[in-house]
């Protein structure tokens, strides 16, 4: 019996021994599941941080995107609404009364070509006022002009020809000549 009492104290201590080293593992399971608890939240955290991060991040080249489109929108406008401005210019030019308007047509002819020359209107003012033109230039003096019957497609003006040389004063030339000059003053008129 004695083999029996050391084999039951065998089995006794090797039970206790199984349950201390169960209780052991249980706690040590716990502890290695809370600190695994413990990183997966501080790497969540860490993740939610970087994503809010970068969707703040997004957003803001969101809005910086929409910002510089709508600078380019608002830049387009103004561009169209200062070509219409330049436009309704020279259909005002255009559309002076007859007087004003030959006098402007003399004094532009006189200016590009003081010695005279070959007077090319549009089709409508050498319809309207080609021989008013060239009667008025003749009377004040100067040099020799004479109304071609070439016209061309211009709005207003007078585009003036010495041999081979086009001397172009058609509204539209001169405002674009004038172009740099005349956007910033149009603009800030405009867009106060």
């Amino acid at each position: 019996m004695a083999i029996d009492n050391i084999t039951s104290k065998i089995i006794y201590d090797a039970e206790r021994e199984a349950v201390l080293i169960s209780q052991e593992a249980a706690a040590r399971r716990e502890e290695i599941l809370a600190l695994a608890r413990k990183e997966a939240e501080e790497k969540r955290e860490a993740m939610r941080a970087d994503g809010e991060a970068e969707r703040a991040a997004m957003v803001e080249r969101n809005v910086s995107v929409a910002k510089i489109d709508a600078g380019k929108l608002i830049l387009e406008e103004k561009q169209i609404l200062i070509e219409r401005c330049l436009a309704e210019a020279v259909k005002k030019i255009a559309d002076l009364d007859e007087d004003v308007y030959l006098k402007f047509l003399a004094d532009t002819a006189k200016t590009l070509a003081p010695e005279g020359g070959e007077l090319i209107l549009s089709e409508r003012d050498r319809e309207k006022y080609g021989e008013k033109l060239e009667k008025l230039l003749e009377e004040s003096g100067g040099g020799k002009y004479a109304l071609s019957k070439e016209t061309r497609k211009i709005k207003a003006g007078v585009i003036v020809k010495r041999g081979s040389v086009y001397v172009n004063g058609s509204v539209e030339a001169r405002i674009d000549a004038m172009r740099s000059e005349l956007v910033p003053e149009v603009a800030a008129r405009l867009f106060k």
